[in-house]
């Protein structure tokens, strides 16, 4: 006789533990040196349950970099109200809090960013979060008062989206003696400079 199905509950804490499990493999060894056996022995459960929930290492890797992604936007971004117009320096600190938020996140992250090249999983995690990111950007640009073809605008998004992925991710590789908070005001001290020249440009 068939044994009772397992609750959702059941299969989402399992899920929730192979990729934190997978997350403390990818700070530690990177994405290259991740491996199903280590993130099973890591989570305390056999492989074939965890091929269960992710069949490859492949899917794994996706999974991980959909799970690191929107929980750095859900901690940042996402906990804004969508509706209420917001400055730069609030988007800008929102994502700065998501990529801060822990360390080891933050390092399986730039692990994952160098992987997204050839991972077409961990390419469309990063392809989901920016078309989440990019209009909230754009929308706090405008706010602060840059006026440009909307071409334009979603470009000056992707900069700025860059110039905090690209600065954090610098920061993880060589911190140079600063703390995350020290990044993040140096990140506002550089889009200012970029605004306030959009700024310029918009009022010529």
């Amino acid at each position: 006789m068939p044994g009772r199905p397992r609750p959702l509950a059941f299969w989402d804490a399992r899920r929730e533990r192979v990729l934190t499990a997978a997350c403390a493999e990818a700070a530690e060894a990177g994405v290259d040196g991740l491996t199903l056996d280590r993130v099973a022995r890591r989570a305390g459960m056999s492989k074939g349950a965890l091929q269960y929930a992710f069949g490859s290492k492949e899917e794994l890797v996706g999974g991980l970099a959909r799970w690191l992604l929107f929980t750095i936007y859900s901690e940042g971004v996402g906990a804004q109200d969508p509706d209420e117009p917001r400055s730069l320096r609030e988007v800008v600190d929102a994502l700065s809090r998501g990529l801060g938020g822990d360390e080891d996140r933050l390092v399986a992250l730039v692990s994952l960013l160098a992987t997204a090249r050839r991972s077409p999983s961990a390419a469309a995690a990063l392809a989901a979060f920016y078309a989440e990111a990019d209009p909230r950007i754009a929308a706090a640009l405008q706010e602060a008062g840059v006026d440009v073809p909307r071409d334009e605008l979603m470009a000056l998004a992707r900069g700025v989206r860059g110039v905090v992925l690209g600065m954090f991710t610098h920061w993880t590789v060589f911190p140079q003696s600063r703390s995350r908070e020290d990044v993040a005001r140096e990140i506002g001290v550089v889009l200012e400079r970029l605004v306030a020249g959009a700024r310029e440009r918009t009022a010529a």
